[in-house]
C-alpha cells in the first residue's frame, strides 16, 4: 500500500512537474513575444520622437519663414505704397505741366490768328491797290497808243511835215510824260510783287507755326 501510495505521488509530483515545466515555458514564450513588441514599441517610440522632432523643426522654420516673408511682404507694401505715392505725383505734375502747354498754345493760336488776320488784310488792301495800278497802267497804255495814231495820221502827209518838226518838241514832251508814267507804275507792280513775296513766305511761316 505504501508503495502504491508512493508511485501515485511520484505520478502527481511528474504530473505537477511537467504542468509546471510547461507553464515556465509558455511564460517565457510569452515573455519572449513581450520582449519583441517591447522592443518594436521602443523602436516605433524612438522613430516617433526623431518624427516628431523633424516636425518641430520644420514647424520652426516655417515659423522663421513666415516671419522672414511677413517682414518682406510688410516691406515690399510700403515699397508699392511709396511706388504708388510718386506716380501720383508725376501724374499731377505732367497734369499740370499739359495745361501750362494747352494754355500757351491756345495763346500762340490767338496770336497766330490775329496775325494772320492783319496779313490778310494787308493781303487784301495790297490787292486793291494792284487792281488800281493795274487799270492806271491799262489807261496809260490806251492814251498813249491813241495818241500814237493821231501822230500816224498827222505824218502821213507831206504838209504837216513841216508841222511835224516844229511839233517834234511838243511830241517828244508826251513821249517824256509816257515814260515818266510808265516808270512809277513799273516801280509799284515791282513793289506790289515784292510785298505779296514777302507776304506769302509770312503767311507760310505762320501757317507752319500754326500746324
Amino acid at each position: 500500500l505504501q508503495e502504491e501510495q508512493a508511485s501515485v505521488r511520484e505520478i502527481k509530483w511528474d504530473a505537477y512537474k511537467k504542468y509546471s515545466e510547461d507553464q515556465l515555458e509558455a511564460e517565457q514564450q510569452r515573455a519572449s513575444e513581450l520582449e519583441l513588441q517591447v522592443s518594436a514599441l521602443k523602436q516605433q517610440l524612438e522613430e516617433a520622437e526623431i518624427h516628431y522632432k523633424q516636425k518641430e523643426e520644420q514647424v520652426a522654420l516655417r515659423e522663421v519663414q513666415w516671419e522672414a516673408n511677413e517682414n518682406h511682404s510688410l516691406d515690399e507694401l510700403q515699397a508699392q505704397r511709396q511706388y504708388a505715392a510718386d506716380l501720383e505725383k508725376q501724374i499731377q505734375d505732367l497734369t499740370h505741366k499739359l495745361q501750362l502747354a494747352e494754355a500757351h498754345h491756345k495763346q500762340k493760336v490767338t496770336e497766330e490768328k490775329e496775325k494772320l488776320a492783319e496779313v490778310t488784310t494787308e493781303l487784301n488792301k495790297l490787292t486793291q491797290k494792284l487792281s488800281k495800278s493795274a487799270e492806271m497802267e491799262k489807261k496809260t497804255k490806251d492814251a498813249m497808243e491813241s495818241r500814237s495814231r493821231e501822230f500816224t495820221l498827222d505824218s502821213s502827209t507831206p504838209s504837216n511835215k513841216q508841222h511835224e518838226r516844229s511839233k517834234a518838241p511838243d511830241t517828244a514832251s508826251p513821249n517824256s510824260n509816257q515814260l515818266e508814267m510808265r516808270e512809277p507804275s513799273g516801280i509799284m507792280a515791282f513793289k506790289f510783287i515784292l510785298g505779296v513775296a514777302l507776304l506769302s513766305v509770312l503767311i507760310g511761316v505762320f501757317l507752319g507755326k500754326r500746324y
